[in-house]
């Protein structure tokens, strides 16, 4: 991963992830900040939930912003179908304080839902058009796609359509079946290490069950793993399809603690001797992946995952992820710094109601993540979609920490973020004919690790050393049917990569936009 590819990960993936939401139709479908929300209603209704598992499942909230009867745009009922609309829009402006330009990132679309009897129906449409700065150009121009999206037509083209669905079936009261083509999130944290929706939305079948104190999921899911070329700044993309089940099973120890585990797997829908498409000895729900993977005798991507969560008191939450790409416990010991120690680890902390004050909520998290983690021998079973990440953007070889304040009523919203990350990226060469190659150094998971630069004495930072400081604040100020804000913010974004000068960018952003987004 290069520099400037990071800059705009960092600098985007805080301010445009997208969601879209719908309450009276099953499933609420949230963006990180309605979750703070969301999560603090629960603590003051006295509900102890697990909420690792999003989107989440919910038949009634009165969260602002959320679609409803009282402040959908368009609802109507006919018998037994329900249906309703909201528009979506995204505009903000953004002026550099360093130059005299303005940028701006735009999304307009709309959200559709319905629900008859035990079925639901849930499907955004979303356009993005844009007038980006000169970090996210250089984001396009390595990632040929723009964060979170697929396909662009060219280098020179800034927009980008997204078309997401969900389909659900409430077989019984603690059963659900659904397809679609959307992401999903597995933990409690600002970021997962177990499956984020950092990537662009994928086909697939899913079952949840919720029975007591124990929680599980299944995901069959198609992804693609792409390898681009560039003809006249048209974008040829060259698809390699590949498959992905992932497991999660979760349950409350004690009313207080709770335990997950979690287990994927990646492998390719074509190899050298055989079109495999969906392994059916891996859909089985009921099921370790690991010894089905060694019986088939066949080399997919396996990883394994364990989190830990405890509620102390009302409003303090503690939690943990942990992820297993591969592990070799004499290594560990000899802390040798063996490449194949691959592995990540979250920790973090949610504090609802601070001092009494009704959705004010703080989080602080510490994300690591070891050299060519997530990666493999074949690029194409890495786990990630569209050459973006299943997990964390930032992907590997790095150290992070994050603190948010953020505060939510129907009225208004402030939220401040705080993020210092340190992270080794790959060295860049150009050799004497003028070809360009990335040494592997562990940062770039669509890498095979064969290209590895050493098998001991690898550490989190190695290679180019990177260091990033971003501190935002935005106030935003609900309008019309509580679905949209207008939004003033300010960000201060500071980083240095290798023997280069400390840079420092100061940024002013203005905009509306819904909710939802």
């Amino acid at each position: 991963m290069s520099r400037n590819k990071l800059h705009i990960i960092f600098f985007i993936c805080f301010s445009t992830l997208s969601g879209f939401t719908q309450a009276q139709i099953n499933h609420l479908l949230l963006n990180r900040e309605n979750y703070f929300r969301y999560e603090a209603d629960q603590v003051i209704l006295n509900k102890n939930y697990d909420n690792q598992i999003k989107p989440f499942f919910s038949q009634d909230t009165s969260l602002p912003g959320v679609i409803n009867k009282e402040n959908a745009f368009y609802n109507k009922t006919i018998d037994k179908l329900y249906f309703e609309a909201e528009p979506l829009i995204n505009f903000q402006l953004r002026k550099e304080t360093s130059d005299n330009k303005y940028y701006s990132y735009n999304n307009v679309g709309g959200l559709f839902g319905a629900r008859y009897k035990k079925l639901s129906f849930a499907c955004k449409l979303d356009y993005t058009f844009n007038q980006p700065d000169s970090i996210t150009k250089s984001f396009v121009s390595e990632n040929y796609t723009l964060p979170h999206y697929r396909k662009i037509n060219s280098l020179n083209n800034y927009s980008a359509f997204n078309f997401n669905f969900r389909l659900n079936w409430n077989v019984y009261k603690s059963l659900d079946l659904e397809i679609g083509n959307a992401n999903n999130f597995i933990g409690e944290g600002y970021y997962s290490m177990f499956l984020s929706d950092n990537a662009p939305a994928y086909p697939y079948f899913k079952i949840n069950t919720n029975f007591r104190r124990i929680k599980y999921q299944f995901i069959l899911s198609k992804l693609v793993h792409t390898e681009n070329t560039i003809t006249n700044n048209i974008i040829n993309y060259n698809e390699y399809q590949k498959y992905g089940v992932f497991h999660f099973f979760s349950i409350d120890v004690f009313k207080r603690f709770n335990i997950g585990i979690f287990e994927a797997v990646i492998w390719k829908d074509k190899d050298s001797l055989r079109q495999r498409g969906i392994e059916y000895r891996y859909i089985n729900p009921l099921m370790f992946i690991r010894p089905v993977e060694y019986s088939i005798g066949s080399p997919d991507n396996i990883l394994l995952g364990l989190s830990c969560n405890l509620l102390l008191g009302k409003n303090v939450k503690l939690y943990s992820q942990l992820m297993l790409d591969e592990f070799a416990l004499p290594h560990v010991k000899a802390r040798d710094g063996w490449w194949a120690n691959k592995q990540a680890l979250q920790a973090g902390i949610k504090i609802y109601n601070v001092m009494g004050v009704k959705y004010l909520m703080m989080l602080a998290e510490i994300d690591f993540v070891r050299p060519y983690t997530f990666s493999h021998l074949d690029p194409v079973q890495s786990y990630g979609h569209f050459n973006q990440s299943l997990a964390h953007p930032y992907q590997s070889n790095f150290a992070e920490g994050l603190f948010i304040v953020d505060f939510n009523n129907k009225k208004f919203r402030i939220n401040n973020k705080n993020i210092f990350l340190i992270k080794g990226e790959n060295p860049i060469i150009v050799t004497p004919t003028g070809n360009i190659l990335e040494t592997n150094e562990g940062s770039n998971m669509f890498l095979p690790y064969t290209s590895r630069n050493k098998e001991f004495d690898n550490y989190v930072g190695q290679g180019v050393k990177t260091t990033m400081l971003q501190n935002s604040i935005t106030f935003g100020y609900y309008l019309f049917h509580k679905n949209y804000l207008v939004e003033l913010g300010l960000t201060n974004y500071l980083y240095k990569t290798g023997e280069d000068k400390i840079r420092d960018k100061l940024y002013f952003n203005l905009g509306i936009r819904s909710y939802l987004y």
